[in-house]
Order: C-alpha cells, then structure tokens, then sequence
C-alpha cells in the first residue's frame, strides 16, 4: 500500500479545477495528488493509500462511472471515501455517481467554496 508519510487526497479533474483544489487540499492538512485518466487514477490510488479521492464528473475523457466502479470492485481501494462533483445543474451524475459509490456528491461550488466541509462530511462515519 502506500509509503507515504503524510495523509493524501488524490484528485482526478481538468486543469483548471486541479489546480484550484490544490490549495484547498493543502490548506486542509493533506498532500496534493493527481491523477489524469482512470488508468493513473487506479494505480496512484493503490500506491497512496489515499484519504479521498476527489473526482470531477464532468472531466472531458474520463468515464466516472467506470473509475467509480473500478475503486469499488478493488479490494485494495475499495473503502476509500470519494467525492464526486460537477455543474449543480447536472443532477443525473451526481445521482449516478452516489449510485456506484460516491460517499459524497456535490457541485463545483460547494467543493472549491467549503473543501473542508465537504471532505469532512467524506471522511465522517
């Protein structure tokens, strides 16, 4: 499992999302993870160890559902909490994303405005 010695949070969203969540991430303790596609997102799950795993739904290229039910299916990721977000107008992946597996859904807004909020809800019991 993982080596590191700091709790982490792997993220998989575009650039720009990214790049804001990073700052959260940090400011909220963990160290900043990223992956790109399914494939990197599988792998660096199981090599970190994760707290959460945060996932845009609405990243060009990236079959949610799969990744999704891939982590779920995986003994060695399957009890890591995610986060699933996107537009809250996009109510059908948010509900799909609960559906497979998502401790967690919620919109853009609510994961850039109150990450620590959100992360906690993930993290809780």
């Amino acid at each position: 499992m993982s080596e590191q010695t700091s709790p982490n949070i792997l993220v998989v969203a575009d650039l720009f999302f990214a790049s804001k969540l990073k700052g959260e991430v940090q400011a909220a303790g963990y160290e900043y993870k990223a992956a790109i596609g399914i494939k990197s997102a599988l792998q660096r799950a199981k090599d970190y160890g994760p707290s959460a795993i945060v996932i845009e739904l609405s990243k060009e290229n990236l079959d949610f559902e799969s990744l999704i039910t891939n982590l779920r299916e995986d003994e060695a990721t399957q009890a890591i909490p995610l986060i699933g977000f996107c537009g809250h107008m996009d109510t059908q992946k948010l509900q799909r994303a609960k559906a497979l597996g998502c401790k967690v859904t919620c919109s853009n807004g609510q994961i850039s405005g109150d990450f620590k909020g959100v992360l906690g809800t993930a993290l809780s019991n």
